[in-house]
């Protein structure tokens, strides 16, 4: 072979190689912007309760410069000299990256366009001679999506990495059995401005002719307050998208068509002035679903899923159920491994939203025992559905829905991971 044409191909074969490592490097970077050593966010307990926990990625490499402390302080201690701080600890002292302080935290008034979204705590990391690695508040996010309206306009919905929580209409804890019936903290208003976007109710009807939220066989509270929650929100925060998922209806045991009729016209009753009608036949759309450009042009808000074949009746469902993961374990390696065989299998190309329910579940002689209970559960399997999210499925997640939402950050990762 002539010698300057084997040098010409060497070069172009080192050119792509160049090229690839290239590439390669742009991902990481973009990737681990949440990953990095030292960076840290805080989350609330669920079992020992509303205690703030400070948590740090401990993900360092031999050059990386690492935490030595995290401390947790009532405001922004990078301008300061001095500083007081509520509490702190020695990362050597914590592995796994995270220290459950004794400071709590309750909820907050609820968010307009004139309140700040900051909650009123901050957390920073420093290293052994007091320089900050990394700092950040405790705080909502009530707009991110329009806020990132730029960098998110042409993702399909079905794409996009929306955090939700399971359950969603069961909060305000309360009776004998009320650790295995509630699976949230807060109300469905206070959970759109933290910034959730999905959300799941199981409906049942009563002899009172009232629509309620159930757990199982459980009834919980009246839907329609929960709806009032949702306009008002719009109110302040026009430019957000939520998805509703209507996934059971477990109360009564077989519901007829005119039943699931009554309940779709009591709900458009009341939202759909904000429903969003999707254009089944545009081609655009493909599996996936609309852009949020598409939906943002159309001024509706709230996309509605509903698990029964009534759907097709109604111009404002989706033509498909969100297909929920559900792993039904108590054991955080089987759930893990039943989530990434959902990703990882062709299921996931053929519908627009997939829901992968990342929580532990109880057994019924759990319940007898007074043992695993939501709470508990949930304390254990939050901080690892951060790290797989944000270290490891990021490019392959769309609904991710958790109990007790505020002991994980997968806010703050969704948003990272939708805009970078």
């Amino acid at each position: 072979m002539n010698v300057f044409l084997l040098l010409k191909l060497k070069l172009v074969a080192l050119s792509y190689i160049f090229l690839w490592i290239f590439i390669l490097d742009k991902f990481t970077e973009a990737a681990s912007s949440l990953s990095k050593c030292g960076t840290v966010y805080i989350t609330i307990s669920a079992y020992y309760t509303n205690c703030i926990i400070l948590n740090w990625v401990e993900n360092c490499g031999p050059n990386d410069v690492k935490p030595h402390k995290v401390y947790l302080t009532k405001d922004d201690i990078r301008s300061k000299t001095g500083y007081d701080y509520l509490e702190s600890a020695t990362c050597s002292e914590h592995p796994g990256g995270s220290f459950r302080t004794k400071t709590k935290f309750f909820e907050w008034d609820y968010w307009n366009e004139t309140k700040s979204v900051n909650l009123g705590f901050w957390i920073t990391s420093v290293t052994s001679d007091e320089k900050v690695i990394d700092s950040r508040p405790f705080r909502l996010y009530p707009t991110w999506m329009y806020d990132n309206r730029e960098k998110l306009k042409s993702i399909q919905i079905g794409d996009l990495l929306i955090p939700g929580t399971h359950n969603s209409g069961c909060y305000n804890a309360r009776g004998l059995y009320s650790n295995y019936i509630y699976n949230q903290e807060y109300d469905i208003r206070r959970q759109l401005e933290a910034g959730i976007r999905y959300f799941d109710f199981r409906i049942g009807y009563y002899n009172d002719e009232i629509f309620y939220i159930n757990h199982d066989f459980m009834w919980v509270e009246p839907i329609k307050g929960m709806y009032y929650q949702i306009m008002k929100f719009l109110s302040v925060s026009p430019g957000e998208i939520i998805v509703i998922d209507y996934h059971r209806f477990p109360k009564p045991d077989t519901w007829s068509d005119d039943l699931h009729r009554k309940f779709l016209k009591f709900t458009l009753n009341i939202l759909g002035s904000k429903v969003f009608i999707p254009e089944l036949n545009n081609s655009n759309y493909k599996i996936k679903g609309p852009t949020m450009e598409e939906i943002w042009n159309s001024g509706k808000n709230i996309l509605l899923t509903y698990n029964n074949e009534i759907r097709e009746e109604f111009k404002q469902l989706f033509s498909q159920p969100v297909a929920q993961a559900w792993a039904d374990t108590l054991v955080i390696f089987s759930l893990k491994e039943y989530l990434r065989k959902t990703l990882t299998s062709r299921f996931r190309e053929f519908r627009t939203f997939v829901a992968l329910m990342a929580i532990l579940t109880p057994k019924p002689l759990d319940v007898v025992l007074s043992r695993n209970n939501l709470r508990t559960l949930s304390d254990y399997v939050n901080p690892e559905i951060t790290k797989w999210i944000r270290d490891e499925w990021r490019d392959r997640v769309n609904i991710v829905a958790t109990d007790y939402f505020f002991g994980n950050n997968l806010i703050e990762v969704a948003i990272d991971i939708n805009t970078t």
